[in-house]
C-alpha cells in the first residue's frame, strides 16, 4: 500500500542539488610533534617563558599560546631564532617558509595533493610557504610532510672522551667539578641546574620547577655556572651582575674557550 501510494502521488518539482563546498573538511587536527620538540628545546636551554619572550621580542602569553599549538607562525619563527632551533627533517634554508616549501617539493608532493592530505586549502599552504599562516595550519601541514621531527643539536664545545654519547652530553664532567670542589670549596648555588647533572650545590635552580637563574636572585659564597651554549653571553652577564652587587663572592663558569 505504501509503495503503491508513493508511485502514484503527484511528482514534486525537481530540487536543486546543493553546491559542493571546495573548502577542506576540518576534522580533528592531525598531529606533528614539532611544538613539543620546541618546548623541550626551551627547557633544555634553561629558558623560562618570560626569558624566552624577551629574547624573541614577544609576550609571555604568546609563548604559552605557541606551546599550546596556537597563534601566528611569526611567533614560532621568532622563538626558533631566539633559541636557536633547527629541525633534523627540515633542511637549513634562508627562512622557515622556504624550509617548508623545500620539504614538500623534496617529497614530490604537488600543492593540491599536500592540501588534500593536510585538510587545508592550497591558499593556506601558500600562506605558510610565504611566511604567514597560523600554527594550527602549520601543524596540519607538518603532519603530512614532517610528522616526526627532532631538534638538530646546536654546535657545542665538549669536554672529555670521544664517544658520541659523551660528546652529546651537556653536563659538567664529574672529574672537572671535583677539581672545583678541591680548589674553591663547596658550591653554594647552581643557577642552571639539571636533575641529571653531577654538580652538588646547596641551592639549585630547576627550570622545570619554575626557577629562572637569569632573573631569580642568587646568594652564597660560590656559584658554579655551566650555561646552555646558545645563551652563554646572557649567563656571563648575569654572573657578572650578581657578583658585582655582592650577591655571591665567587663565580666559576664553564664555557667554551672562545667565550673566555
Amino acid at each position: 500500500m505504501g509503495d503503491y501510494a508513493a508511485r502514484n502521488t503527484t511528482a514534486a518539482a525537481p530540487s536543486i542539488a546543493p553546491s559542493i563546498s571546495r573548502q577542506p573538511q576540518r576534522g580533528r587536527s592531525p598531529r606533528s610533534n614539532f611544538i613539543e620538540e620546541l618546548a623541550k628545546a626551551r627547557e633544555a636551554e634553561h629558558r623560562s617563558v618570560p626569558n624566552l619572550a624577551r629574547m624573541a621580542g614577544v609576550t609571555p602569553a604568546a609563548i604559552r599560546k605557541l606551546e599550546a599549538g596556537k597563534g601566528p607562525v611569526a611567533t614560532l619563527v621568532a622563538v626558533m631564532k631566539a633559541l636557536p632551533f633547527q629541525s633534523t627533517v627540515l633542511a637549513p634554508a634562508a627562512s622557515f617558509a622556504e624550509q617548508l616549501r623545500n620539504r614538500r617539493m623534496k617529497m614530490g608532493m604537488a600543492l593540491d595533493i599536500a592540501a588534500a592530505k593536510a585538510s587545508l586549502s592550497s591558499d593556506e599552504i601558500m600562506a605558510l610557504e610565504s611566511g604567514g599562516g597560523s600554527i594550527e595550519n602549520l601543524l596540519r601541514l607538518l603532519s603530512v610532510i614532517a610528522p616526526k621531527v627532532k631538534r638538530r643539536a646546536p654546535e657545542r664545545a665538549y669536554w672529555g672522551a670521544e664517544k658520541k654519547a659523551e660528546r652529546d652530553s651537556r653536563f659538567t664532567p664529574p672529574d672537572f667539578i671535583a677539581v672545583i670542589y678541591r680548589v674553591f670549596g663547596p658550591v653554594s648555588i647552581d643557577p642552571c641546574a639539571h636533575i641529571a647533572s653531577p654538580v652538588i650545590a646547596t641551592h639549585r635552580f630547576f627550570l622545570e620547577q619554575g626557577d629562572d637563574g637569569l632573573t631569580d636572585p642568587w646568594s652564597g659564597r660560590l656559584a658554579f655556572v655551566n650555561p646552555p651554549y646558545s645563551g652563554t653571553l646572557d649567563w656571563l652577564r648575569r654572573s657578572y651582575e650578581e657578583w658585582a652587587v655582592g650577591h655571591v663572592e665567587t663565580v666559576v663558569c664553564l664555557v667554551p674557550a672562545r667565550h673566555a
